[in-house]
């Protein structure tokens, strides 16, 4: 019988990967509780009841269930006290920033979707911000990433999305991290189209309204191209870029008709596995990405779709002018798509995590 698992997660406050892959967690692993440093109660995001969610009391802010990257300075702090149910017997940590200094005795497994960019990626994530922001990031970073790489503890058992995310744990931390793959796949719901004026002929990017995540170069090469492009969350939908659709707040219904009925998925971002590009896959829908970082992990080009050079507008543009998704057969996408499906996710974390307790000595 597994161990009765709490999962812990950074917080909850918007959709990303990273809130998709602890979703697979909790309807499939059925944890005894789901902590956190914050979440927004008003929302139920990737059937996940956010008000169930057990949080610190820095979610009594307002700020804190909205952007609880304002609050840097006080993450690390508030992380320590995510709450953990007695009755659990293991920690399941999902992180991309402090939640992995959650305290336990419990033995836990650390999932990293990356180390934290703020500390260890500062250039991505510098992109977007205002100069306050950067200063503060400045003043604020060598205290942080000092007091973050004295708490890895090397009795956990670490885990990573990724062969990207393995190198830069290894830089980070010294860590030699295990790599699981991302459970991808979006619910059963079945393909909707969005309630918007959808343009025949499109092609989608998807990602949150970060720098790093290149939206405005995919946009602006789209728009060079002449062809129309979809955003779903990656810029405000209040100020879009010129001759881009911007969608938010999708279902997964909906989201799962754009990924079948787009040309291609077009990613210009620095990511760590390319989970976006992967949905697109199960959906038969080929990728145009730049030739960087997780996408060489998740892309056989020519097979599943086409890179371009990091930086390189023109290329892009091209690119999106001549693709000819006739290329790519649907049915050879989705077989590529289908190998990262969430039951092989699962059976690996499970593997890990009975692994890691009976080498605790805490076995069921």
């Amino acid at each position: 019988m597994s161990p009765r698992l709490a999962v812990v997660h950074d917080y909850f406050t918007q959709i990303g990967g990273a809130e998709r892959v602890v979703a697979h967690w909790v309807r499939d692993l059925e944890p005894v509780s789901v902590g956190a440093i914050a979440a927004a109660p008003d929302k139920e995001l990737l059937e996940l009841d956010y008000s169930s969610v057990r949080t610190t009391a820095l979610n009594r802010l307002p700020l804190a269930r909205r952007s609880p990257e304002y609050l840097l300075p006080v993450l690390p702090a508030m992380a320590r006290r995510i709450p953990v149910d007695a009755d659990a017997e293991a920690v399941l940590v999902s992180t991309s920033g402090f939640a992995h200094l959650v305290r336990t005795r419990k033995p836990k497994i650390v999932y990293w979707h990356t180390p934290a960019r703020w500390l260890y990626e500062e250039a991505d994530y510098r992109l977007g911000l205002g100069r306050v922001g950067r200063a503060a990031l400045t003043v604020l970073r060598p205290q942080l990433l000092s007091a973050d790489r004295r708490s890895i503890s090397p009795s956990d058992r670490h885990l990573c999305n990724s062969a990207v995310t393995q190198k830069r744990l290894a830089r980070a931390y010294g860590l030699e991290a295990h790599i699981v793959h991302p459970p991808v796949g979006l619910t059963s719901s079945p393909p909707v189209p969005p309630a918007a004026d959808i343009p025949p002929g499109f092609f989608l990017s998807v990602g949150r309204p970060r720098g790093y995540k290149g939206a405005d170069f995919v946009a602006r090469a789209a728009r060079e191209a002449g062809v129309p492009l979809v955003q779903v969350g990656g810029q405000t939908a209040g100020s879009p870029l010129p001759g881009a659709t911007v969608l938010e707040n999708l279902t997964d219904g909906e989201l799962a008709w754009l990924y079948r009925e787009a040309l291609a998925v077009v990613s210009a971002s620095r990511e760590d596995f390319g989970l976006t590009t992967v949905e697109g896959y199960q959906a038969g829908t080929p990728s145009v990405t730049v030739r960087s970082g997780g996408f060489l992990e998740t892309c056989i080009e020519g097979v599943t779709g086409e890179f371009f050079a990091p930086g390189d507008v023109q290329e892009l543009t091209g690119l999106l002018r001549r693709f000819d998704p006739a290329r790519y057969p649907a049915d050879a996408v989705r077989a590529h798509g289908a190998l990262f499906r969430p039951e092989r996710h699962l059976t690996q974390m499970v593997q890990h995590v009975e692994d890691h307790v009976r080498a605790s000595g805490s076995g069921t």
